[in-house]
């Protein structure tokens, strides 16, 4: 949730061509939460699974964006370790969100 925030107030750093890249994290970082609620409404368990791997790529890409933002703007060091380990355990979250979806039909195996 801190995320998102972080993601807002850095990108008021960025100046000329580097707000186009921000502006990406803004999206990535806002579609974490609501993919994870797209999912919780899905009743197919297929359906479920694909809104949890959707946020989890957006996980993945605001890692990314921290990538960038370190390099954008380097004053911010220790935020960033923080918002890095914030996508950790959401990442590791999700990641169990999609096995817990996903376990009806692997029992079938």
């Amino acid at each position: 949730p801190r995320f998102p925030g972080f993601v807002y107030v850095n990108v008021r750093a960025c100046r000329g061509g580097q707000r186009a890249a921000c502006r990406g994290g803004q999206r990535a970082a806002l579609s974490i939460p609501l993919n994870i609620g797209e999912a919780s409404g899905k009743v197919g368990t297929n359906n479920r699974a694909r809104f949890f791997a959707i946020a989890r790529g957006s996980t993945m890409e605001c890692g990314a964006i921290l990538d960038c933002i370190e390099i954008l703007n380097p004053c911010c060091q220790v935020e960033i370790g923080k918002s890095r380990i914030l996508l950790q355990l959401s990442n590791e979250f999700i990641s169990g969100l999609i096995f817990e979806s996903l376990r009806p039909l692997l029992s079938q195996f």
